[in-house]
């Protein structure tokens, strides 16, 4: 039995979520703090019950319950308004089915929630304004529902604008339940060659890292299996046909600068036209790079990173990419090699 009031000092939830992290990155059954966290909600003093109550959830979450998870976190918010660990995990539920509105609202209500990279996202996903639609009105989808029920807070972009809310949800997923050391692994393998103090904090942050954790890692099936539930159907769909997507080595045939890319998958011989406006600036035709390239609604994007490939390594890259039983971090390692010559 883990003694939860001795290990985390509970009035205090800033510390109490990094020692939270701590714990449940050290591998100990969920199961285990979870049996400890409701002897405290039973048992403890009324100061340390929002913390016990998140502390449940956050176990739950990673058991895959996610709404019972929820419901810790808002018995949390009943004990203690201002618990921030709560209403940012709130947040992420609110996130997670599309309702922005809701999101931005708890997040608000926190200590430097404004500045948390939800935030960001949830703005940018904010629906449009509909002045003179109630809340009891039908629906402008033209679902047969009550607005209320239907869009009302929700994101109305097209299923290609949403395709990258989908993306950050599953990254959030991983970085906070439960995959924080594989991406710390990742992070530190991509960055073994590059220069400067700041090299480990800067890889966190490179889209690779994250993207390996997710798919070659086994963090987006996780997402997908205990979060699934709560997302809107069509991200749901999406997110299934991602699954399906495997990291390829793709030739660049045909450049539209800051629109897309014609890309043709060396693979299996299919040709997609990309939606990207960064990366078309700067490849050429006869380019070689490593992506997943995945549907997303009327278009095919790539999210993930980028990774150009030098023409030696596409033979060894495809036979590792072919291969099941190659390591993840193999993977990060093979493409991260160009960076030892930069340094050279």
């Amino acid at each position: 039995m883990i003694n939860l009031s001795r290990k985390l000092p509970l009035a205090d939830p800033a510390v109490v979520e990094v020692a939270a992290h701590e714990l449940f990155d050290a591998d100990v059954d969920p199961s285990v703090v979870l049996e400890a966290a409701q002897l405290l909600l039973v048992s403890g003093p009324r100061e340390v019950k929002a913390a016990a109550s998140w502390i449940a959830g956050r176990a739950t979450e990673m058991e895959g319950f996610p709404e019972q998870a929820e419901d810790h976190y808002h018995y949390a918010l009943a004990v203690d308004g201002a618990f921030d660990p709560a209403l940012f995990d709130l947040a992420r539920f609110a996130s997670d089915r599309g309702d922005a509105v809701r999101g931005l609202s708890l997040l608000n209500r926190m200590a430097g929630g404004d500045v948390e990279t939800l935030h960001a996202v949830l703005e940018h996903f904010q629906p449009t304004p509909r002045p003179g639609l109630g809340r009891n009105h039908p629906c402008w989808c033209g679902s047969g529902k009550k607005y209320k029920i239907c869009h009302l807070g929700k994101g109305d972009q097209p299923l290609s604008e949403r395709a990258a809310w989908l993306y950050q949800k599953a990254k959030l997923h991983a970085e906070e339940l439960g995959w924080r050391d594989q991406i710390l692994e990742f992070a530190e393998i991509r960055s073994e060659f590059w220069v400067g103090e700041e090299a480990l904090l800067e890889s966190l942050d490179d889209p690779l890292v994250a993207d390996v954790a997710l798919f070659e890692g086994g963090a987006f099936t996780d997402f997908v299996d205990s979060r699934g539930d709560l997302l809107p159907p069509d991200e749901f769909a999406l997110a299934r046909q991602w699954q399906e997507v495997e990291r390829s080595v793709h030739e660049v045939e045909e450049v539209r600068p800051g629109e897309g890319l014609t890309l043709r998958d060396l693979r299996t011989g299919d040709r997609h036209e990309i939606r990207e406006g960064s990366a078309s600036r700067q490849l050429h035709v006869g380019n070689l790079i490593c992506a997943r390239v995945v549907p997303a609604g009327d278009t095919w994007q790539i999210f993930g990173g980028i990774e150009p490939i030098a023409p030696a390594q596409r033979a060894p890259l495809l036979e590792m990419l072919d291969d099941e039983t190659t390591d993840p971090a193999d993977l990060v390692e093979i493409l991260s090699e160009r960076f030892v010559t930069v340094r050279g």
